[in-house]
C-alpha cells in the first residue's frame, strides 16, 4: 500500500511540474503524504492548494484530517468550518469536526455535529457509534438511553447483533 501512495506522490509531483497553479495536484499529493505520515509536508502542499484555490473544499477536508492526525484540534475545527461553509451537504465534514470538538472537551458541540452528520446521512454506522460514545461521555446531562439507541443503530447498519461491544 505504501508503494501506491508513493506512486500517487510521484504522479501528483509530475502534474505540479506541468502546471504549478493547479490546486488539485497539491491536494492529491498532500493526501498521499498524509497517508504516509508525512504530515508537515502534507500541510505545505495543502496550504499551497488553498492559496491557489480558496474554494477547494477537498483541500480543507484533507488539511483538517491532517491536523487531526497531528492533534491540532483547533486547526482541524477551523478547516472543517471552512469546508462546511463551502459544502453543507457532506456528513463527513460534520463528523470529523465533531471528533475535534470532542478532543477539545467541547462535548455539546461534538454532539451537535454528530447529530447533523446523522441528519444528513443516517446510514453510516460509524457516525451512530461516535454519537453513542459522546452520549456516554456526557453522562447524566443527556438522556443515557440515547447512547443505547445509537449503539443499536450502529450495529444494525454494521450487521452486528451485539451492540454492547461499543460499551466495553
Amino acid at each position: 500500500i505504501y508503494e501506491e501512495w508513493d506512486l500517487a506522490i510521484a504522479d501528483a509531483s509530475k502534474a505540479i511540474e506541468l502546471d504549478p497553479n493547479y490546486a488539485s495536484s497539491y491536494v492529491q499529493r498532500g493526501n498521499a503524504l498524509q497517508r504516509l505520515g508525512r504530515d508537515h509536508a502534507a500541510l505545505i502542499d495543502l496550504d499551497t492548494a488553498i492559496h491557489l484555490d480558496p474554494a477547494d473544499v477537498q483541500a480543507y477536508r484533507v488539511r483538517g484530517a491532517t491536523r487531526i492526525m497531528m492533534a491540532d484540534w483547533a486547526g482541524a475545527v477551523a478547516d472543517y468550518d471552512e469546508a462546511i461553509h463551502l459544502d453543507k451537504s457532506f456528513a463527513g465534514f460534520y463528523i470529523e469536526r465533531s471528533w475535534a470538538h470532542y478532543n477539545l472537551g467541547q462535548l455539546e458541540r461534538a454532539i451537535e455535529d454528530a447529530k447533523e452528520a446523522i441528519r444528513i446521512d443516517a446510514n453510516y454506522a460509524a457516525d451512530h457509534s461516535t454519537l453513542a460514545l459522546y452520549y456516554l461521555s456526557v453522562g447524566e446531562t443527556h438522556d443515557p438511553h440515547q447512547a443505547v439507541v445509537h449503539a443499536r443503530r450502529a450495529c444494525e447498519l454494521d450487521g452486528r447483533k451485539d451492540w454492547q461491544f461499543l460499551l466495553r
